[in-house]
């Protein structure tokens, strides 16, 4: 039996919780529509009851099914987003190792050219060359320094024009004075090198070339964009001074090579040198006159030698002694050094005999500067001590090549015979073989 009550104001339709004869409890829908009595009959309802267990169980299921897939789609935009944050992570790594590989290429590729130089000014251009491709976005300098006048002085210089003086005391730039790199990012008077005083960009570098705790040099670098290098579409920012550890690496790399070739240039020259007169000696003699004649073969062209020796150096030496003698020898060298033009070469043969290289020449040409060489040593005067030495005089042999030799030694043997010629005559004059060939 099944009651309801129902008050006045009560909705005709409800849920509620009803049992079954087993005693279950089920959500049921009561509906109470009114009935059309009789007249004179009480009034009456109609109830109808609907079981709504599988509509609740199904709304049920459907809220899960809907919290389930809301935990989804957060935990795939979770995913979405922690694969966007790895994504960008790898292409730095690959940006970063893309980098990292192309600058170790350029710094091997910089090492081997700088170990194939041949001189240190030979290597300044070519190192400019690769710091605009390690520093895209930079200015920058090379200074060296000169110990004996103490001052930087730049020999090199790429990218937009460098605002720094050229010259420069080694007080002047705090890197050189503390040994280490000097980074300045914001404008600060205190900071800044006074070698920048003309410097008002975003950021400077300054970086002492050492090696063997000596400083040799300085390396300059300046930012000329005021914004950052976008390297790609996820790297971008403010202007940055460059990388520390790149430039270090750098000009590790330019101090040792530069170095090397001062060391190089340096036992060469003691090679090829005299270390007396600072004239070049005779094996270099030798080795320039067979480059010369090859090369006067080829052009068709005439080489001039002279053969000099000291008249009376002997009695000089016994009079004044070996020290006066080294004396004038140093003397005389440091004269012929400036008697030459580019292309000519002086040498000492041995002992007070000498050797001019004259590449080129007629023989009228060769005897005249023969003779321009011994009436300028004829003026030369040597003090020794406070003392003013006696006169000093050159005889002189000159020999052409291919009218007196097919050789250069057959040359140079035909330019001592003329020595001798010059000594045999009374010393102090020029005198030249006779042509074996035709001119």
């Amino acid at each position: 039996m099944l009651f309801i009550t129902h008050q006045r104001n009560e909705p005709a339709v409800r849920e509620t919780l009803l049992k079954t004869p087993e005693g279950a409890t089920r959500p049921c829908e009561v509906s109470l529509l009114p009935c059309s009595p009789k007249t004179g009959e009480p009034r009456k309802r109609i109830c109808f009851i609907r079981d709504l267990s599988e509509i609740k169980a199904s709304q049920t299921a459907a809220l899960n099914f809907q919290g389930q897939l809301k935990t989804e789609v957060e935990e795939r935009q979770q995913a979405e987003e922690a694969l966007q944050q790895t994504t960008a992570r790898l292409q730095e790594m690959v940006y970063e190792y893309g980098r990292r590989n192309r600058d170790t290429t350029i710094l091997r590729e910089m090492s081997e050219f700088l170990q194939a130089c041949q001189s240190i000014e030979e290597a300044y251009p070519l190192i400019a060359r690769f710091a605009r491709d390690l520093f895209p976005n930079t200015s920058g300098s090379l200074f060296m320094l000169h110990s004996r006048d103490d001052v930087l002085e730049s020999v090199s210089v790429w990218g937009e024009p460098v605002l720094a003086a050229r010259i420069f005391a080694p007080q002047d730039c705090w890197a050189v004075r503390r040994s280490r790199i000097h980074q300045v990012v914001e404008r600060d008077p205190l900071m800044t090198c006074r070698h920048l005083k003309d410097y008002e960009g975003p950021c400077s570098t300054c970086i002492p070339l050492i090696n063997q705790g000596l400083t040799i040099g300085m390396l300059h670098l300046q930012n000329t964009e005021e914004t950052g290098p976008v390297a790609d579409a996820f790297l971008s920012g403010p202007p940055e001074p460059p990388d520390e550890k790149l430039v270090a690496t750098f000009t590790d790399h330019i101090a040792l090579a530069l170095s090397n070739l001062r060391l190089k240039q340096k036992l060469y020259q003691l090679a090829i040198r005299d270390g007396l007169t600072g004239l070049h000696n005779r094996r270099y003699m030798e080795e320039s006159l067979e480059r010369e004649i090859h090369r006067a073969k080829r052009k068709g062209t005439s080489l001039g030698i002279l053969m000099m020796d000291i008249d009376h150096f002997k009695n000089f030496n016994d009079q004044h002694g070996h020290e006066a003698g080294d004396m004038l020898l140093k003397t005389l060298g440091n004269f012929l050094k400036n008697s030459v033009r580019a292309d000519d070469i002086a040498c000492r043969y041995g002992g007070e005999e000498f050797t001019f290289i004259l590449p080129e020449l007629t023989r009228e040409t060769a005897v005249m500067r023969a003779e321009a060489i011994r009436s300028g040593i004829e003026q030369l005067r040597v003090n020794y001590r406070g003392l003013e030495l006696g006169k000093i005089t050159l005889s002189i042999g000159v020999a052409l090549f291919p009218q007196n030799g097919v050789t250069w030694e057959d040359t140079l043997r035909e330019a001592d015979k003329a020595l001798y010629e010059a000594k045999k005559s009374g010393r102090n004059r020029v005198a030249a073989a006779g042509p074996t060939l035709p001119e």
